[in-house]
């Protein structure tokens, strides 16, 4: 059975056009979605504002517990090497 084929034939113009307008969306579009994406994220900021300094003060007491956690830790030696080990 023989499958038919549908032609599709693509002038040199219509296919500059095509071109055209898929590099126009391909850079176009991300700025647009970044343009969006900022206005929703500063609408939900708005709403957000009276958590922004129990925010700010959660950050500030995670970043202490890190840093005194941190410092708590044992050195490495640098060669990583098991001390009781048998040379």
């Amino acid at each position: 059975m023989k499958v038919p084929m549908a032609r599709f034939s693509l002038s040199p113009k219509r296919l500059a056009w095509f071109t055209g307008a898929a590099c126009v969306a391909c850079c176009t579009l991300p700025l647009l979605a970044l343009a969006l994406g900022s206005t929703a994220l500063t609408g939900l900021a708005f709403f957000l504002e009276p958590l922004a300094a129990g925010l700010a003060l959660a950050t500030a007491a995670l970043l202490a517990w890190r840093a005194w956690r941190k410092r708590q830790a044992p050195a490495c030696d640098l060669d990583c090497a098991d001390r009781n080990a048998p040379h």
